[in-house]
């Protein structure tokens, strides 16, 4: 809910706070999403094997299989933009 720059994100935040009791998965899925989108454009036009230096040299192909299984039991549509970034590397 907190975008890079430390501001916070009202549209997710109203969405947090209106279903965080009645539907978690929903309360928190507009910034999920906004995540995965960062993630598929910042790898967009990488390969595999490309390094992630703040992420311990995470590898691109590994850090979206783990995003990927980590989201897929809460959020499956999110996961599949996921597995389908990675297989685009």
């Amino acid at each position: 809910m907190v975008t890079p720059t430390g501001n916070v994100y009202p549209a997710a935040f109203n969405l947090f706070v209106r279903n965080a009791t009645s539907d978690p998965k929903l309360a928190l899925r507009l910034p999920a999403a906004r995540e995965v989108e960062r993630m598929v454009v910042t790898l967009d036009g990488m390969d595999a094997d490309t390094e992630i230096e703040t992420l311990e040299n995470r590898r691109a192909a590994r850090y979206l299989e783990e995003a990927a299984r980590d989201t897929k039991p809460i959020w499956p549509d999110l996961a599949r933009v996921l597995g389908q970034a990675r297989d685009e590397l």
